[in-house]
């Protein structure tokens, strides 16, 4: 089931318990077949998922199909499928799952970085993952702070000390698991970034712009006010 978005899915599911506002257009029937749909319907009603999680099973026989298997094979993929997260739950003990990288909802604390010569600004987040020192990160529109996916030629190179040649880019956790672009709701994508380090953008045709991480606790420079 490799990079199906049902597996990734589950497999990026962590604690948290975050709001998240963003808007999904697809309504759908949720009856849970497995343990993780269970778990999800029993998320507080102020925390809200996409509804993707929540896949068809024509969805699911898409994806598999996509894999190679044959359509004789579905049924028995569906379940077996069911069955293995229905494991995975039985062996950690536990019905009930967290969440990480949600969007900030009204009142959580933000940091924004304005981009010169950029209608966009860099927004961090605690995500679910301070514990393990890393921050989430999307662009926003400055005048709105509404998020937006940030354009293709934005790169983001994380480096230990500002002028440090830049060695890998940051990747969207959406393109991490190829999600392809037109596929990836606006305003939806995000990254993650580890604390204090410093960070070079890269644009076309412009400056690079150099920006600092926070080191610990992100102090209120920004508040969200979009729910």
């Amino acid at each position: 089931m490799d990079h199906n978005p049902y597996s990734q899915s589950h497999s990026e599911i962590k604690p948290d318990g975050k709001k998240s506002h963003t808007k999904h257009q697809d309504v759908r029937q949720r009856k849970a077949r497995n343990a993780y749909e269970r778990a999800l319907l029993k998320l507080p009603p102020g925390i809200t998922v996409p509804e993707s999680w929540f896949p068809t099973d024509e969805e699911m026989n898409e994806s598999f199909l996509a894999q190679g298997y044959s359509k004789e094979e579905l049924p028995r993929i569906r379940k077996l499928y069911h069955e293995r997260i229905n494991k995975r739950f039985k062996d950690a003990k536990r019905d009930t799952v967290n969440v990480i990288g949600l969007k900030p909802s009204k009142g959580d604390q933000i940091y924004a970085v304005e981009i010169p010569g950029s209608p966009l600004s860099i927004r961090l987040w605690n995500g679910g993952l301070l514990g393990q020192g890393i921050y989430s990160l999307d662009f926003i529109n400055t005048e709105t702070r509404e998020p937006v996916n940030p354009p293709r030629d934005y790169e983001l190179y994380p480096c230990a000390r500002v002028g440090e040649p830049p060695y890998m880019p940051l990747i969207s956790w959406e393109r991490a698991m190829k999600i392809p672009d037109e596929k990836i709701e606006p305003g939806a994508e995000r990254f993650s970034i580890p604390h204090g380090v410093n960070c070079c953008l890269k644009r076309h045709g412009m400056d690079d712009f150099w920006f600092e991480v926070p080191r610990s606790t992100i102090g209120v420079q920004m508040t969200a006010t979009t729910a």
